[in-house]
């Protein structure tokens, strides 16, 4: 029979197979040797409908993050301008109250609710038999039970906010006597952006079942216009909010006038004001998510059927004696408790992995958002408003390009990975490192292995699907090492120019904005290899391995948290400590992300597999050059306070054109080099991987 085999394995090597590889996790695609020497390649064929939707769903986001970080690129250049570094560390604590909120009430439960299945003939109860009514009924169902977990993150948001108001009345009982703060706190309106925020808070949160349901279907452009829709209502109401406040809308609060303050009156009735314009911006942002996706689950041929309030299932899952025994400690036999008595409506299942990912979920917070919260507590609101111009300056790479790719790709690898069985047999058995299950596997036993698992079609499809995700976890990485080091050789050199040009002449004279933009740019880098790893590994892990990087992370925030405060009795003390800090932590979460990734793949497939692109030295050594060529011709920007952007750049315009053109050359001498080395190989791997076709059929 000719076929893509090496051979036909006799009944006791494909026996010998099956004994060698107990733990095998991913059905990898039959390879000839001169297949394995050329390197890594998908199966013939067309992929399936998920990995296309997935692919095409990542340009829309990146669209809409264009978009998206466009208006609030926007919104923050006038904000800089209209406000000091202590009015906009107070809007950076109270988006904080809200990021931390959102993502700690529902990133658990989006995670999980990926790892389900996909269909209603993905469980081990639908039969090929079952008429088209009986898997439409159990198709509502499985919808309407994601729908009824679309509902938790609301429960744990009120109680997060109402913990946070407990801890606010506190702290404020504190700032009253405080000499920097205590005017703000005395002011008579200084509660109400709070309380503005938390309403947008739970708008949001009860738009979370329709997106869930959108995020199961693959409905990114749809969402992406909802979403789209939302931040352009928000960017319109905040421009507009702050030109009423800047032209004389009256007075919100008064500070106690009679009460010693550093601040002047004025100045606080203008903080609070632009805070409560920017919380009801929020909240009509909020307002138009929920109504947008509402609209949309009506206007759907298959979520039309499926109500978006909570409902009682017609065939609740059963609470089994396998995920009773996943309950091994007093927590979970609370959420095992939990889960049994929401079963008719919620798969126990789901809500228990939901709880696997909280505490990873609450330290992974930490992480992302630690340094917010050192500065939060050691720090000043100037300090926390110099922290947000450079994370909004620094960060708009990370989040147009690395945000949507990182969640796109977490989708295709859970689709890909639990396309059989939900949260496969196949993840409960895979070891975290290679070899703690399983002993290697020869190459003669895998192509046994290969040959069996490939007798059936669908299984060759689904290890096609399956290599084409890892395939395209690779190319990211590669791409985002590419960027970083245009990034390392380039941002440096302009970023007094991008602060003052963006910001303004007093973030330049008055604050530490440029040193600390300089060291931000050298951590994209890490942010880049971290998203897509991370997001593999969630996607694929077992709940073992789930509970070691939640141990891992635990070492993590101890590294961060004390990195960050020693950070204060160095020269690198401040903003600039903590994003030091921050990227020590990066590095050990990217180690051990790619060592889970190995013992997934196997040393087989990890050979084969490429993290660091082929032109890496040459584009280093450019980009070494291009940093020491704009650094030796970098002009001078004016430090005097009372010089305006428009006469700074008249009297260097020379200078600065010069210094442009200059970069602009190197940028594309960088280009050039990366399409001359990677034309045959990255770039022409991603292209297949994008057009939604595999390797063999080119």
């Amino acid at each position: 029979m000719a076929d893509s085999f090496a051979r036909e394995p006799t009944a006791a090597t494909a026996a010998a197979a099956a004994a060698a590889a107990p733990g095998l996790r991913w059905r990898r695609p039959p390879h000839t040797s001169s297949q394995r020497d050329a390197g890594p390649g998908l199966a013939a064929g067309p992929l399936p409908a998920a990995h296309a939707a997935t692919v095409q769903g990542a340009g829309h986001l990146v669209l809409f993050q264009i978009l998206a970080r466009g208006v609030t690129f926007t919104l923050n250049l006038a904000l800089y301008r209209l406000a000091d570094a202590a009015t906009l560390g107070r809007v950076a604590r109270l988006e904080l109250l809200a990021t931390t909120t959102l993502f700690l009430a529902r990133e658990n439960i989006r995670l999980a609710l990926l790892r389900g299945p996909s269909s209603p003939g993905s469980g081990s109860s639908a039969s090929a038999s079952a008429s088209t009514a009986r898997r439409a009924k159990d198709e509502r169902g499985r919808l309407q039970a994601l729908a009824n977990a679309g509902w938790i993150p609301m429960c744990v948001g009120v109680v997060l906010l109402l913990l946070h108001a407990l801890g606010s009345l506190a702290a404020d009982q504190t700032l009253r006597t405080a000499p920097t703060d205590g005017a703000f706190a005395r002011s008579a309106w200084q509660h109400l952006p709070r309380g503005l925020y938390a309403a947008a808070i739970l708008i949001e949160l009860a738009a979370e079942p329709a997106y869930v349901l959108f995020q199961d279907q693959c409905l990114f452009r749809e969402r992406t216009r909802i979403e789209g829709a939302a931040f352009v209502v928000h960017g319109v109401a905040t421009i507009g909010g702050l030109l009423l406040v800047q032209y004389g809308l009256p007075d919100l609060g008064k500070p106690v006038p009679s009460s010693p303050s550093s601040i002047p009156e004025r100045a606080v009735v203008e903080h609070t004001e632009k805070l409560i314009v920017f919380g009801i911006a929020q909240c009509v942002a909020a307002l138009v998510l929920l109504i947008r996706f509402r609209q949309g689950l009506r206007r759907h041929p298959v979520l039309s059927t499926v109500s978006p309030w909570p409902r009682r299932l017609d065939r609740a899952t059963p609470f089994s004696q396998e995920t009773a025994s996943a309950a091994s400690s007093r927590v979970s036999s609370v959420v095992a408790g939990i889960a049994r008595w929401l079963a008719p409506w919620i798969d126990p299942a789901q809500l228990m992995l939901a709880a696997a990912f909280t505490t990873q979920s609450v330290i992974k917070q930490l992480l992302t958002e630690g340094d917010a919260y050192v500065l939060s507590l050691l720090g000043s609101a100037a300090d926390q408003g110099v922290y947000r111009l450079v994370v909004n300056l620094g960060s708009l790479v990370v989040r147009v390009l690395f945000a949507p790719l990182e969640e796109t790709a977490r989708v295709l690898f859970a689709k890909a990975f639990t396309s059989h069985g939900g949260a496969s047999t196949r993840a409960e058995s895979t070891p975290l490192v290679s070899g703690t299950n399983a002993s290697p596997m020869t190459a003669d036993a895998m192509d046994a292995m290969d040959t069996v698992i490939m007798a059936n079609p669908a299984d060759r499809a689904e290890a096609a699907f399956q290599e084409a995700a890892v395939d395209w976890l690779f190319c990211l990485m590669q791409w985002q090492l590419i960027l970083g080091l245009i990034l390392i050789g380039f941002a440096p050199p302009f970023a007094p120019l991008a602060v003052l040009l963006l910001a303004g002449q007093h973030w330049v004279a008055a604050t530490a904005a440029p040193a600390a933009l300089a060291l931000y740019a050298l951590s994209i880098p890490l942010m880049g290899l971290n998203g897509p790893s991370e997001g593999f590994l969630q996607a694929t892990a077992s709940r073992a391995a789930l509970a070691q990087q939640t141990l891992w992370f635990a070492v993590c925030t101890a590294v961060f948290m004390a990195a960050a405060t020693a950070a204060h009795v160095t020269p690198l003390r401040g903003v600039r400590g903590l994003i030091a800090a921050n990227m020590l932590h990066m590095g050990l979460r990217i180690a051990f992300n790619l060592r889970y990734i190995r013992g997934f793949l196997g040393p087989a497939r990890w050979r084969r597999a490429r993290l660091v692109p082929r032109s890496f030295p040459a584009l280093l050594a450019v980009a070494g050059v291009s940093r020491a060529v704009l650094e030796y011709g970098r002009p001078p920007v004016p430090a005097g306070g009372g010089v305006g952007v428009g006469r700074a750049l008249l009297s260097m315009w020379r200078p600065t054109l010069l210094h442009l053109g200059t970069g602009g050359v190197l940028g594309l001498v960088f280009l050039a080099v990366v399409a001359i080395l990677e034309h045959r190989h990255l770039v022409a791997t991603t292209l297949r991987i994008w057009r939604g076709r595999s390797a063999a059929s080119t």
